[in-house]
């Protein structure tokens, strides 16, 4: 793989800063774009203090770049629920923007993180495979799903190839666990009970914890990132994430026989905007990027809790 010059919008974020610490092993030149000071320091790492919504910063950052990684959100699922037209005048307007910059800079090819978890909506239809129907319930899948249709937009207007990868449910070490914790959402639900059950808080469970997720380790989420870089395709949506569907009483059971410990927990109602099952059907991945999972749940979650444990 030849070394390039690569643009990361919130390299400072959980997968981010995987992404950009394996990115800089491989020897490619990067440039963090974030509002988070990086914890790396690397003489191929240029870090640019803003947000991707500041049309000046992204002029600036995406000038010389080959490849650009757009991971930067300014919502989790429920604020965007609460604010959806914010949620619209950020992260949609600011990715079609920056999809533009990258286009009259001459980037080759972007790479949207974008959303299994809620992009597809409510189905029975699983493992999801990607030629589903997309019918997003929360106003965050809303805008991700928007945002691939900008980016395969923005691609075809010129010789920029585009990929949206629809991540599951990431989780691992370094995940903020105040962030998801504050969120409230099933994407930090696993690192959140972790962490929960090294402090010995109580965990809370919205409705009888029977809902189904697709959670992916973070080490493997970045194994498909970078298949992506030099991967022979264009405007296709890969799913990522285990091809599982775990509810979230296994969670709880699978960290019980980790840890060794009771766990607290507390059933609460259900939310409206929560689907009762999404797993993916990680085929596609498999077949474009030779791409498979390799870190097994439980094996994740021993990593997940020796590292919290040894930094809580």
């Amino acid at each position: 793989m030849q070394p390039k010059r690569i643009l990361v919008t919130g390299g400072c974020g959980f997968i981010g800063k995987h992404l950009v610490d394996r990115l800089l092993d491989h020897s490619h030149n990067v440039v963090v774009l974030d509002i988070v000071e990086p914890e790396t320091v690397h003489q191929n790492l240029q870090y640019i203090s803003g947000s991707f919504l500041d049309a000046k910063m992204v002029a600036q950052a995406t000038k010389g770049a080959n490849v650009l990684f757009h991971l930067a959100a300014t919502k989790f699922p429920q604020e965007a629920n609460k604010e959806p037209i914010l949620d619209i005048s950020e992260n949609i307007i600011g990715s079609a923007q920056l999809f533009q910059s990258a286009l009259e800079c001459g980037v080759e090819r972007a790479i949207f993180c974008s959303s299994g978890g809620t992009i597809y909506g409510e189905t029975n239809d699983t493992p999801i495979r990607e030629n589903q129907p997309t019918k997003p319930i929360a106003a965050y899948g809303v805008s991700k799903l928007a945002i691939e249709n900008y980016l395969s937009f923005f691609g075809r207007q010129g010789d920029m190839k585009t990929v949206s990868l629809r991540v599951a449910n990431p989780y691992g070490p370094k995940q903020n666990v105040r962030d998801v914790a504050n969120a409230q959402n099933a994407q930090g639900a696993l690192t959140t009970f972790c962490n929960k059950a090294i402090l010995g808080q109580q965990i809370e469970i919205w409705g009888d914890g029977l809902v189904e997720r697709d959670y992916v380790f973070i080490s493997d989420v970045i194994d498909a990132f970078m298949a992506s870089l030099d991967a022979n395709l264009d405007g296709h949506p890969i799913n990522i994430g285990s091809g599982l569907g775990v509810s979230l009483n296994t969670i709880l059971s699978e960290i019980n026989h980790v840890w060794g410990a009771k766990l607290d927990v507390k059933y609460l109602p259900g939310r409206e905007f929560d689907v009762s099952k999404n797993y993916l059907d990680i085929n596609r991945a498999a077949h474009l990027l030779n791409w498979t999972p390799r870190t097994a749940l439980r094996h994740g979650i021993a990593l997940t809790l020796e590292h919290l444990r040894l930094h809580s």
